[in-house]
Parts: C-alpha cells; sequence; structure tokens
C-alpha cells in the first residue's frame, strides 16, 4: 500500500467514524442508543 491509499483509506475511516457519531448523536437525541451503536462508541 503506497502513502495515497493509507490517506485515502484513512479518510474513509474517519467518514465512517463521523457518519457514526452523527447516528448516534440523533439516537441520543431521542433517548435511545442502538447497541451496534453503543459498541461501535466504544472503541
Amino acid at each position: 500500500m503506497n502513502l495515497l491509499d493509507e490517506r485515502d483509506a484513512a479518510r474513509r475511516a474517519d467518514d465512517v467514524t463521523t457518519a457514526l457519531d452523527r447516528l448516534a448523536g440523533t439516537f441520543q437525541e431521542e433517548g435511545e442508543l442502538p447497541v451496534v451503536l453503543q459498541r461501535a462508541n466504544r472503541r
């Protein structure tokens, strides 16, 4: 894997983490947080 591939992979991971955080925030506002997102947030 070259440097550009590593940067792209890191950027995609950040995008996924951001999306999960936004989704988790939406559920937390409504008082419900799915178990899957609870587990993802612990990592």
